[in-house]
């Protein structure tokens, strides 16, 4: 597998709403999934891009939409998919960064609500 820059490079002068139809049609190209990038790290392939980019939009949507006291109730689909790739990608280990220590949520909490959590968010 090569690095194929056709499917990691965005033109970040577009608007929001441009660039999210950009990077959907780029992962929306399965030849994407198995190419490589050196974007964030040496040998991350599309498919952890296209997973990082969806958990960053779903988790940046809930701050924003928190934050200007909106509802937001994202797709039960999207969530499940994001939990999986979070719970994988992300230790549990003291964490530093980007990551807060997991926090505490109900045993009954929804999954998003899990996912908040696990991410070191209070939802």
């Amino acid at each position: 597998m090569t690095e194929t820059a056709a499917c990691t490079a965005v033109n970040t002068s577009l608007n929001f709403v441009e660039t999210a139809a950009e990077l959907i049609g780029k992962f929306g190209d399965s030849a994407c999934w198995s190419s490589r990038s050196t974007f964030p790290a040496p040998g991350t392939t599309g498919l952890q891009l296209a997973s990082i980019s969806t958990l960053e939009v779903l988790v940046h949507g809930w701050d924003m939409a928190s934050g200007a006291g909106v509802p937001y109730q994202p797709d039960d689909a999207v969530v499940r998919a994001v939990q999986t790739y979070a719970m994988s990608a992300i230790s549990e280990a003291p964490r530093g960064g980007p990551f807060g220590p997991v926090v505490s949520v109900a045993a009954d909490a929804d999954p998003f609500t899990a996912l908040l959590g696990y991410l070191g968010r209070r939802g």
